[in-house]
């Protein structure tokens, strides 16, 4: 496991997980967000699991990194994952009509059950 600032990071199953400890996802935290997630992708990672069980709330450039990266992990057939969405973070993702496009989940279990 390793410990960045705001987020932590693990792998279970061939599945790159970061947990994003944060109450708000913003533009301020997107640049390491991205070096995490290019990493992953770069060490061969097709399987990417965002965990935002802290989260309150994310904003659009926090929002479009994780569509820009649901899309990458779609180019090389892998699973783009998000997980523990609090009702505030869901209902952005709902109102974006974005909760169709990405695989949610409640729990981290949950989504490596579909591994």
């Amino acid at each position: 496991m390793n410990i960045h600032s705001d987020f932590t990071t693990d792998t279970i199953n061939n599945t790159f997980i970061v947990t994003v400890n944060l109450s708000r996802a913003t533009f301020k935290e997107v640049v390491e967000l991205q070096k995490l997630l290019s990493n992953a992708l770069n060490n061969g990672y097709k399987k990417i699991l965002v965990e935002m069980m802290e989260v309150d709330y994310i904003d659009s450039t926090f929002l479009g990194l994780l569509i820009v990266y649901l899309k990458k992990t779609l180019r090389i057939e892998g699973d783009f994952y998000l997980v523990g969405l609090k009702p505030s973070v869901y209902s952005i993702i709902q109102n974006t009509n974005l909760d169709k496009t990405f695989n949610i989940h409640v729990s981290r279990k949950e989504a490596l059950k579909q591994n």
